[in-house]
């Protein structure tokens, strides 16, 4: 929805797809913890929100006979590559996220012997690691912030000065963490 080269329709399309997306996960989140009361609201409000679609002609009818929105919201993978330009980092914190081995061991664990068929490992996390994913989310979400001023002619220099001055600072404590080891 950020991003400055579309135009209004397709805007205000990204923005219901967020939407309805947002209330499926609030209806999902609402079941599992068996809340009948947030599951009605959570579904009234996407009512709410597909009857406003249609409103907007924004809906179309699928095959299966049901409303559907006219654009689906683009996946989390294909936002990030496209408006954070960081989808190796995505795909690197989704897999840590959902237990990927491959991901997990570089940054979580070191080897302490050899065993027959590789490494036994010791489960840790080096300062290194938090560096990289500190920096990983304060830059994902310094370019959202900066993506917002653009398209709404908000001025940058303050937000980025603040920005560096967050950076700096922790790019010092891991400095003197790294030396101090």
């Amino acid at each position: 929805m950020l991003d400055k080269h579309i135009n209004v329709d397709e805007r205000i399309s990204r923005s219901y797809a967020y939407r309805c997306r947002g209330l499926e996960q609030r209806i999902k989140f609402a079941e599992s913890t068996n809340d009948q009361a947030e599951i009605k609201s959570a579904q009234k409000r996407q009512k709410e929100v597909i009857q406003k679609a249609i409103h907007r002609g924004l809906t179309n009818i699928n095959n299966k006979g049901r409303t559907v929105l006219v654009n689906e919201m683009s996946t989390f993978v294909d936002l990030v590559s496209s408006q954070l330009k960081e989808e190796e980092t995505y795909r690197l914190l989704s897999s840590m996220t959902h237990g990927h081995q491959w991901a997990l061991i570089p940054l979580g664990y070191i080897p302490i012997a050899e065993i027959p068929d590789g490494n036994l490992l010791k489960k840790t996390i080096s300062i290194e690691s938090i560096g990289y994913l500190t920096f990983t989310g304060i830059n994902a979400y310094q370019k959202m912030t900066n993506n917002k001023c653009k398209l709404y002619g908000w001025p940058l220099e303050e937000i980025q000065k603040a920005f560096g001055k967050i950076n700096r600072a922790i790019a010092e404590i891991f400095k003197s963490s790294i030396s101090n080891k």
